[in-house]
């Protein structure tokens, strides 16, 4: 990891715990860059709580080796910020609107999201 990225989620860390939410909400948008990369992710919602990120995965094929994709980009996100706590969740498109909290964050969304 370079050395920006290391600085950034250190700063990261410590903004969550004070509640400067627009730019720890741009910094978690550029660690999410992995799972963005996949095609069957359609958007991705975050809610911070009590210093634990929860992410809500939303996808278009709910398959086995989507999912194990989704999981190695969970391992990478992980390992660049391994002072956030992430609490993960894949859903499908079709649940997402009761799974995903109404008061979660979007922070990607793709038009076949949309559609």
């Amino acid at each position: 990891m370079s050395e920006f990225k290391k600085a950034a989620v250190i700063m990261m860390s410590a903004m969550m715990q004070r509640a400067e939410e627009p730019l720890a909400d741009a910094l978690l948008a550029g660690l999410f860059e992995p799972l963005k990369a996949l095609p069957h992710v359609l958007a991705i919602h975050t809610k911070t709580d009590d210093g634990t990120v929860y992410v809500w995965i939303v996808v278009d094929d709910f398959s086995r080796s989507v999912r194990e994709k989704i999981y190695s980009s969970e391992e990478e996100i992980v390992d660049h910020a391994p002072k956030v706590s992430f609490n993960f969740h894949i859903v499908t498109k079709e649940i997402a609107p009761t799974a995903v909290p109404s008061n979660a964050k979007q922070v990607f969304t793709t038009d076949a999201c949309l559609a």
